[in-house]
């Protein structure tokens, strides 16, 4: 038995004997989590290229990337962003397969700027990036330090589609996350499917809630994810919903991070973010900063936020800022009075310096 089958028996385990007080409907659970958790085992994952990716182009640009699939009428698509290290802006990525490579395009402001073309075997994803402009070739190598683990049902009644990260490195600070995650995507999971049952209409439309993670920055020392939450019943409009996770060292000790451990105390740091994140939110737009509303954010308005090179992203749900969700990134030069440049974010401040 290995490591993570050593660890899906526990949690069975562990779910089987409360099915036993929970009566039958624990039993449900208990097998539908086994179900689950053993069909995402190799060797159909091993095949499985979902995941999030650290490495290179050309031996000497650093990049990260996060790459997901699924089928679209019969045929694999691939799609997810990737960012250079020294600059932070996400670049989306559209992909299919060619012959036995997969090839993702690259694109900003809609314009194709380059490809990548490789092949995913373990962990590993090489192949040869290629310019659009210029047709230069860089041969690149990224490692997976994530798989997707997926909980999925699909009825003709509903769509409960949950994608998160499981940090494949034994450092401390990706154990640390892996089970709050894990555990949270599980339980939601489950009461997502409860709920649909319990409330479902025969005659109602056909719904959907899709709770995706997007990885936004790993180092040894500093994780940060978006998790978002998309619920869909009848039209063509989403209800979205923002969380965030964001874990480094406080201390010596991996933690959960807040505003009080990236900045400095004493520095005014929620005036300043909230400056900025009006400015911003004025530019883009938003209904109740644009009319007048809202002229400043509180602290509890400050707390779901993802940490990249190219800055400090704030999310706000709908009828927040505006009638829609909406996200505000804030250049790290616009906190640089009071960010802790020592604290949790070193690894990104020494790469921007």
């Amino acid at each position: 038995m290995n490591i993570r089958q050593g660890l899906i028996f526990g949690f069975v385990f562990a779910t089987v004997l409360r099915a036993t007080v929970d009566g039958r409907r624990g039993w449900r659970r208990a097998l539908m989590v086994a179900a689950v958790l053993v069909g995402s085992e190799p060797g159909a994952a091993q095949s499985d290229p979902d995941g999030y990716y650290i490495g290179a182009i050309g031996g000497q640009y650093p990049i990260q990337m996060q790459v997901q699939s699924g089928f679209d009428g019969g045929v694999m698509r691939y799609w997810g962003t990737y960012f250079y290290e020294s600059i932070g802006e996400p670049i989306s990525l559209t992909g299919r397969d060619e012959g036995e490579a997969v090839v993702l395009d690259e694109a900003v402001d809609y314009e194709t700027t380059g490809s990548f073309r490789g092949f995913f075997s373990g962990e590993r994803f090489e192949g040869t990036w290629t310019s659009a402009k210029t047709q230069t070739q860089w041969a690149f190598s990224l490692l997976r330090v994530a798989v997707f683990e997926k909980l999925i049902e699909n009825t003709p009644e509903w769509l409960v589609d949950y994608r998160y990260p499981r940090f494949v490195d034994n450092g401390a600070l990706a154990q640390f996350v892996n089970l709050p995650i894990s555990s949270s995507s599980e339980k939601n999971y489950l009461g997502q499917i409860d709920y649909l049952r319990s409330s479902h209409q025969p005659e109602g439309p056909r719904r959907e809630n899709r709770r995706n993670y997007s990885v936004r920055f790993v180092h040894d020392s500093l994780i940060s994810c978006l998790i978002t939450d998309m619920d869909i019943a009848g039209g063509d409009h989403w209800n979205m919903r923002y969380e965030s996770i964001n874990a480094g060292y406080v201390n010596g000790v991996p933690s959960f991070l807040g505003l009080e451990e990236l900045f400095i105390p004493g520095s005014g740091f929620v005036s300043v973010l909230s400056d900025a994140a009006i400015e911003q939110l004025r530019l883009a737009g938003a209904e109740y900063v644009k009319y007048g509303g809202i002229s400043g954010l509180e602290e509890d308005m400050l707390y779901r936020f993802t940490i990249s090179p190219a800055g400090f992203c704030l999310h706000f749900d709908a009828r927040t800022v505006d009638t829609r969700s909406m996200e505000v990134l804030l250049p790290w030069i616009k906190l640089e009075s009071v960010v802790d440049r020592n604290g949790p974010v070193a690894p990104i401040w020494s790469k921007k310096r």
